[in-house]
């Protein structure tokens, strides 16, 4: 099974961290696939935003996918 996982941005930030445990142990737990997702549109600023270190260290262990807002169900789609 399949399963995606949206954040709105991806940072160092609690909910950051728990997208991360729940992606993780559904691959290790559950033994299915996580992808993970954000909106690239949110920059970084002080305290918030996407970071790129937290993108490329997620994108060691999963998927991840950018999005604009819009084009959230087409990777739903691609990705069955």
């Amino acid at each position: 099974m399949k399963i995606l996982f949206y954040g709105n941005t991806l940072n160092y930030r609690g909910t950051t961290t728990a997208i991360r445990d729940y992606a993780l142990y559904n691959q290790e737990v559950l033994g299915n696939e996580s992808f993970i997702s954000y909106d690239k549109t949110i920059a970084y600023r002080k305290d918030f935003g996407n970071e790129a270190n937290v993108i490329n260290n997620f994108s060691k262990k999963f998927n991840v996918y950018s999005t604009d807002g819009k084009n959230l169900n087409q990777i739903i789609k691609n990705n069955q």
